[in-house]
């Protein structure tokens, strides 16, 4: 299914569990609550095949890796755009 379109229609549904089931012919149900309703998807041949990803290089302990992302600090050139030109990750620790 159309990924904008179930992230629209999640967001107008009130707080609680959302309820997905895959019906016939690649329609979706969805229920909340109260709120129900039916979004059209699409076959899975419809998208391409995800490339093969490469070996990985290194490999970062989840803690390390949220600290990290934690003291990240971003630097907006401009008044009232962002803008994500580069990014510096150093890691001094023990290697295996």
């Amino acid at each position: 299914m159309p990924a904008r379109k179930l992230l629209d229609y999640v967001r107008l549904l009130p707080e609680g569990d959302v309820h997905m089931k895959f019906l016939e012919n690649h329609w979706v149900s969805i229920t909340c609550g109260r709120s129900k309703t039916r979004i059209a998807g699409m076959s899975r041949d419809s998208f391409p095949e995800l490339p093969k990803m490469p070996d990985p290089i290194a490999e970062i302990p989840v803690k390390a890796l949220a600290s990290l992302i934690a003291r990240t600090h971003l630097r907006f050139p401009w008044k009232n755009r962002g803008l994500l030109s580069a990014a510096r990750c150093s890691y001094c620790g023990r290697t295996a």
